[in-house]
């Protein structure tokens, strides 16, 4: 999962070609850009917000589909509240965790132009630039070195940077953004 905040929104990107190649995912190549099928998604509701979680976790369309999972405001304090306990109580109802367990899975909650990781009970602002995957720091990297550049070129710029690195092509990636709340596919 990628989050870029710049100008008046923030960037929710996933590589369907790392997406494509996790034991998890079952899916046909073409069913996986499906909206429904995409760990990334329009919040219900909630006017220029987004979502994104790990496609491998089995919490991941519960929580897509919860209700009252955000209060009115959405803000850190509010995250580490309300919204971690409702992660909390998915993740009791899928897999029977204790209130001592941890929530189910990692996310990514973009609103407007602030996005915020949710992970382990923790709710943190991401600033700039925040990877969550292998590689996150070549990635992350990637994206700083290029941040001159437009979302698009800025991420075929990356899967070319990771390509050199490793071998493996991160493009084609799948994109929204908080203004459009529209999934783009980005592929060169």
């Amino acid at each position: 999962m990628i989050a870029i905040c710049e100008n008046d929104r923030v960037y929710l990107a996933i590589s369907i070609a790392k997406y494509r190649k996790d034991d998890y995912i079952s899916l046909a190549p073409f069913d996986i850009v499906k909206p429904d099928n995409l760990p990334i998604w329009k919040v219900e509701g909630k006017k220029n917000t987004l979502m994104a979680g790990y496609a491998e976790c089995p919490a991941v369309d519960q929580v897509r589909y919860a209700e009252k999972l955000f209060k009115r405001e959405i803000n850190t304090e509010t995250l580490r509240g309300h919204t971690v306990e409702r992660l909390r109580g998915i993740g009791e109802s899928i897999v029977g965790l204790s209130k001592e367990g941890d929530i189910l899975g990692r996310y990514i909650v973009a609103c407007k132009d602030r996005a915020y990781k949710i992970a382990r009970g923790v709710a943190l602002e991401i600033e700039d630039v925040f990877v969550d995957c292998s590689d996150a720091d070549y990635i992350e990297a990637s994206l700083e070195k290029n941040a001159s550049l437009d979302i698009e070129k800025r991420l075929l710029a990356l899967s070319e940077d990771y390509e050199a690195y490793t071998g493996s092509r991160l493009a084609p990636f799948a994109v929204m953004d908080t203004k459009t709340e529209k999934i783009r596919i980005i592929n060169n």
